[in-house]
């Protein structure tokens, strides 16, 4: 299936903020917005699905200085809408009484279950070790696998793609704190900014819903990515004329910004100047 591994491509974008540059020329993934008209403004700020230990120290300062510069906070969704969230963990699965049966072939179906199999006793195996230290690993290690591998025969195909990958990883010494857009959400709730989701749960969580398996490989470029850019740019668009004032803060998934189509393209297309921030841009509130 193609598509899946094209979703996953746009999920999981290289951890280059943890590149080590000797030039000031590195790309520190923050942009800026200005409408010449409006003179409404605001940075756009591409972000990765980690733990936010895992970047927040080695972001650029001018990526801290634009968040704090900011008045509106816009995220892809709203982390901190209880029923937002609910909707977002009610989406990864099939519908009642269907497992993933339904779409792989018995083959495939027998080697993942002996896979996540393996994956659980490689755990025990783990916090058995690590029980004679006094540590509660055994709760450590039934956490890991409910977060990653719990009811993976109820997920969907992109979100049982997803856990495969995350399966991939030391998934032991990876860090139990928050996402980095999770983060910076409650950052701008602890700051008194006011924060906006530029899409639904159901438009972050079924972009190929619509599709069927035979066309999906087609059309999966013009429906979940251009498409999702142009509604993105759009909404971005009204925001900023809705508080020409204020300064917004958009944390979006870094894919979102590059190459045809991208929300940076149709945002110039709609008359805003764009300019990458470097590393030593001084900035002005």
């Amino acid at each position: 299936m193609l598509y899946l591994k094209t979703i996953l491509l746009l999920t999981l974008v290289p951890n280059s903020f943890s590149e080590c540059h000797t030039s000031n020329d590195r790309n520190i993934f923050l942009w800026s917005v200005n409408n010449p008209v409006t003179l409404s403004q605001g940075y756009l700020f591409g972000t990765i699905h980690v733990p936010y230990t895992d970047v927040w120290d080695r972001v650029s300062d001018r990526v801290r200085e634009a968040f704090s510069f900011s008045d509106t906070v816009l995220f892809e969704v709203d982390l901190h809408n209880e029923n937002t969230l609910r909707k977002l963990i009610k989406c990864k699965n099939l519908r009642k009484k269907q497992t993933v049966r339904s779409y792989l072939s018995s083959e495939l179906y027998e080697r993942i279950s002996n896979f996540m199999v393996q994956f659980r006793n490689n755990l025990l195996l783990w916090a058995q070790k690590e029980e004679s230290y006094g540590v509660d690993a055994y709760k450590r290690a039934q956490e890991i696998y409910d977060s990653v591998a719990g009811h993976w025969d109820r997920k969907r195909p992109e979100w049982l793609l997803f856990a495969l990958y995350q399966l991939c990883e030391n998934l032991i010494d990876r860090s139990t704190s928050p996402m980095l857009d999770v983060f910076l959400a409650q950052k701008a709730l602890e700051e008194d900014k006011k924060i906006h989701a530029i899409e639904t749960a159901h438009e972050q969580c079924n972009p190929i819903v619509s599709l069927s398996q035979d066309d999906i490989d087609e059309q999966l470029r013009e429906d979940i990515i251009i498409k999702r850019n142009a509604r993105m740019a759009q909404r971005l668009d009204r925001l900023m004329g809705e508080y020409p004032r204020q300064t917004v803060f958009s944390a979006i998934g870094t894919g979102h910004f590059f190459g045809n189509g991208s929300i940076v393209e149709h945002l110039r297309n709609m008359g805003y100047m764009i300019e990458r921030v470097r590393d030593d841009d001084v900035m002005y509130v």
